[in-house]
């Protein structure tokens, strides 16, 4: 199933495998990323994802997305292998 989550009108699509996005790829994990950086850095209150295959989407509040993800050093990517990527 095909998720797209929308921050500050940029659209980042990932395909789930049932409930689970797996970023087995070299690009998937930098789109991921590229998600976590949008998500922390945006001045927005929310962000929506969307769920094209069911027609529908939900909103979800941006409050303390920096202090929840983290940034840089302190980002929850961190060993995650994200300087590898």
């Amino acid at each position: 199933m095909t998720v797209q989550v929308v921050v500050d009108g940029e659209n980042y699509a990932f395909d789930f495998d049932e409930i689970q996005f797996t970023a087995s790829s070299r690009a998937e994990k930098w789109r991921f990323r590229a998600l976590v950086d949008a998500l922390v850095a945006s001045k927005q209150k929310t962000f929506v994802v969307e769920f094209p295959k069911y027609n529908t989407s939900e909103t979800f509040s941006l409050l303390d997305a920096r202090k929840s993800l983290g940034h840089g050093k302190s980002s929850i990517l961190k060993g995650c292998g994200i300087s590898d990527w």
